[in-house]
């Protein structure tokens, strides 16, 4: 039976709610599951579209290394991994405001990409009651279909023999009630 390596942060409680970044192993990367955590429960909102290791342009940065920090009050999450001749690294953190995380990742190619950026599939147990927005989103743009939110960065940057590209965003709920 294989071991799953799981680390977990999580925004401060509001009003009895928060979010919880768990970022699981699964077979050679990290795949990132969000969950609003009430007092007695918990609900998947999201997780995000992982490739296999031949995808050479994976749908969302596939973070193979990984190491919780904490920031005062905060906890950010750092991750490097890498497919093809590229090579990702990803710095996500609570924020002090209530129920947000912000995440910022970068790539580094050796050849122009077909695809960059960052991609979820919607949990469907999200009963509506509790809503989830992308914002300050730089160096992206966001597209938001029924079955899958994507965060498509911007062309990569030429800096010599390399293509460099970062975009970042917040993930931030409220709840409808």
């Amino acid at each position: 039976m294989a071991t799953v390596t799981k680390e977990q942060i999580a925004t401060a409680w509001h009003h009895g709610k928060r979010l919880r970044l768990s970022l699981a192993w699964r077979q050679d990367r990290y795949q990132t599951e969000l969950f609003l955590d009430e007092e007695s429960s918990s609900t998947l909102l999201l997780s995000s579209v992982e490739g296999s290791a031949q995808d050479r342009w994976p749908a969302s940065p596939p973070l193979q290394s990984l190491a919780l920090e904490s920031r005062g009050e905060q906890t950010v999450a750092l991750a490097v991994g890498m497919a093809g001749k590229a090579h990702w690294s990803a710095s996500i953190e609570t924020l002090p405001e209530p129920l947000a995380l912000r995440f910022d990742y970068a790539c580094r190619l050796s050849e122009p990409a077909e695809f960059l950026g960052s991609t979820f599939e919607p949990a469907q147990t999200n009963s509506g009651l509790f809503e989830l927005a992308f914002r300050d989103i730089q160096g992206g743009r966001l597209t938001q279909e029924t079955n899958c939110i994507a965060i498509s960065a911007e062309p990569p940057v030429q800096a010599g023999s390399v293509w460099k590209a970062r975009w970042q965003f917040t993930i931030w709920g409220r709840s409808k009630r």
